[in-house]
């Protein structure tokens, strides 16, 4: 419990939104005003779907790299767009707006998510901010993180097969 009695996780929760929404209230001129829609949601969701190994090598990256505590998300965005670059036929256009690179960077901090549950669940070792906060309310549920996680009853196979 926080000092008035609130607990720490909620507590947590509402400063990661409040922090959030006074950048958005500060943004919202600039941004609104700038924001144009070229194309519609099925074109970029098929121009990741034309790379895929892209989607391969990236989701790879960022799976190990979620894997190891406390590299995080940036980190993983990071080396799955330089790594990208790297194997890629267009690697002299990144960072001119070439697609490979954005696909690259976002499917590695996707992937970079799930790895972080590996340490959270099987070592109880949280990798990511989220992932204590999930472990806290893990905890405050009665289910113990780490090597007893799979012998805490049937949420670890829910959690697995979802």
């Amino acid at each position: 419990m926080v000092g008035g009695g609130y607990p720490l996780v909620v507590s947590t929760l509402g400063l990661f939104a409040l922090s959030q929404v006074l950048i958005m209230l500060e943004e919202a001129g600039a941004v609104l005003n700038k924001v144009e829609v070229k194309d519609s949601f099925f074109s970029g969701f098929f121009e990741s779907i034309r790379r895929p190994f892209t989607l391969l090598r990236a989701g790879v990256v960022g799976w190990a790299i979620g894997i190891m505590p406390a590299l995080g998300v940036s980190v993983a965005g990071i080396a799955s767009y330089l790594i990208e670059k790297k194997y890629s036929k267009e690697g002299p256009e990144f960072g001119k707006g070439a697609p490979g690179g954005l696909v690259a960077a976002e499917v590695g901090k996707g992937a970079c998510v799930v790895g972080d549950l590996i340490p959270t669940f099987t070592l109880g070792v949280p990798g990511s901010v989220t992932g204590a906060i999930l472990m806290a309310a893990l905890i405050i549920q009665g289910i113990e993180p780490g090597p007893r996680f799979l012998t805490s009853g049937s949420l670890p196979y829910t959690v697995s097969s979802g």
